[in-house]
């Protein structure tokens, strides 16, 4: 994650009264406050997050703490890889483009763009565009 010369991120959980009586809380990351603007063009900001059935907490967290994360940037391209137990997961995005996503890979194969929607709603054109 990149900080701003302004400030450093926040990161915090948030929820609403909707959220939470669906036991959902979202994870907010914050560069600026409200008002707030940067002379900054480009951020970027990765997030690994693992979900596992029937497996502890315990289990769960060992999993993150051993998770091997590499970024680098070359020809204009961000490339994260995130070695996790025994699955590789890469994502590759244009410096110059925030929306463009050059690739996605899990375990060196191709993993097609999935679409969020929520009632048959594409909520990702909303996220996007």
């Amino acid at each position: 994650m990149d900080d701003l010369p302004e400030q450093k991120p926040e990161l915090t959980l948030a929820a609403d009264s909707e959220g939470i009586s669906h036991n959902a809380v979202r994870l907010k990351l914050a560069h600026l406050r409200a008002g707030q603007q940067s002379k900054s063009k480009h951020l970027r900001v990765a997030f690994l997050l693992i979900a596992r059935q029937g497996v502890s907490t315990n289990d769960v967290l060992r999993q993150m703490q051993s998770a091997k994360i590499t970024s680098e940037v070359e020809d204009k391209v961000w490339s994260v890889k995130a070695f996790v137990d025994h699955a590789s997961l890469e994502v590759a995005c244009s410096t110059e483009d925030r929306k463009a996503i050059v690739w996605q890979l899990l375990n060196g194969k191709n993993i097609p763009a999935s679409i969020l929607s929520v009632n048959g709603k594409n909520l990702l054109d909303v996220i996007l565009h």
